[in-house]
This record gives structure tokens, sequence and C-alpha cells, in this order.
């Protein structure tokens, strides 16, 4: 046998050997891989004593928070740890010691309606205020400095009276009443209606009890 074809069957052989290890491998990883719509939930099956649980039939994209179903008790939950936020955020945290959300009360209004209780909060608000300074014998508080946003514009003036919060979320049927508004400087305002604030979750978390 020349030279030449020693080298091509020796090529041919290595080229062989190495397509049967690459199918081999295929194979194994094909066995290996998991669809992710049949994962099951092997946490909750260890702790039930029961089968493992399709978690596809248990989650969505928009479920709840922290990607799981919400309950009644997780809304209590999150009430809780919404008004202990608006508490340590609050400039008057002694008026809200005694006020508690009602969960049974807490119902996802139609956007149309809370557009309208904006609207008629908006028309209210100074008069709103000055009756909280009258059930709390106080004036309502105001900035003592300007008040500029991240990019520089001033939004606030010294001088201006800080925001009024809405403590049971008008989106939740909170009521335009002296009783359910709180002071709060526009920044922890802010930060209290973010994606990642305490009263987004409430939001969020009475929303999806209710589609249940």
């Amino acid at each position: 046998m020349m030279i030449g074809e020693v080298a091509v069957k020796t090529v041919e052989t290595t080229a062989k050997v190495v397509a049967e290890t690459a199918k081999e491998a295929g194979k194994e990883a094909a066995k290996k891989a998991i669809d992710i719509t049949k994962r099951i939930d092997v946490a909750k099956a260890a702790d039930t004593g029961k089968g493992g649980v399709d978690i596809t039939k248990r989650l969505s994209p928009e479920a709840g928070v922290a990607g799981k179903e919400i309950s009644k008790k997780d809304v209590s939950d999150l009430a809780k740890e919404y008004m202990d936020d608006l508490k340590s955020k609050s400039d008057c945290p002694d008026t809200l010691k005694d006020k508690k959300i009602d969960v049974s009360k807490l119902e996802k209004q139609p956007s149309e309606k809370v557009a309208e209780l904006r609207e008629e909060f908006n028309d209210n608000r100074s008069k709103l205020r000055n009756e909280w300074s009258k059930q709390n014998n106080r004036e309502w508080p105001r900035y003592d400095h300007d008040v500029y946003n991240e990019n520089g514009v001033k939004v606030r003036n010294a001088g201006d009276r800080l925001d009024a919060h809405h403590i049971q979320p008008l989106e939740l049927g909170g009521k335009n009443v002296a009783e359910n508004i709180t002071p709060l400087d526009i920044s922890k305002h802010q930060e209290i209606h973010s994606m990642d604030g305490s009263c987004k979750k409430l939001v969020e978390g009475v929303k999806e009890v209710s589609k249940a």
C-alpha cells in the first residue's frame, strides 16, 4: 500500500471515530435534556410527600411576587410589609401608628375609576391637606430646601408642601379623604410606588388574587 493511501485511510478512520464520538455525546446530552414545560417541582414534592408538580401549571410570567402564586395570606403579608415601610418613610409616623390595611376591603379598581379618583384628588388636594392638619393638630409638612431630580431639574421649591400619599391606594379602593392620606417626601413617595416598592407589590398581589 502506498504512503498516500495509508494517509487517506488514517484520515478516514479518524473522521469516523470523531463522528461516532459526537453521535454518542449527542445521545447522552439528549437523555439529560429537560423540557422546561414538563419540569417537576421536586422541592414541593419532597415537602408534601406527593408526586411532583408541573410548575407550568402554577407559574406564569406575570404570576405574583417573586414568581409564585399569590394567596390571601400572601396579600396580608404584603399589606403588613407595606404599612411598616410607609411608617418608616413617613415624616409623621405617629399619625400612622393606629392605621391598618383591611385586606378584606382591598379590591383592584378599573383604570377608568382610578383616573376619576386621581382627578378628584387633584381638585381637592389643598382641602384634604387642611383637613388632615386639623385632624392631626399640626401643619402639613413643607420642604425646607429646593428639590432636584437626577437630571438636575427642580421638582419642588423650598416651602412647598410635601406630597400626599394615599394610605389605601386608589387602585385598591382607597378614598380621597383626609384619613387616607399622609405626607411623604417626593423621593420616598416615588420609591414606595416604584416597581420594587411595597405599595406596587401590594397592588400587584391583590391583582393576582382577583384573577384566581
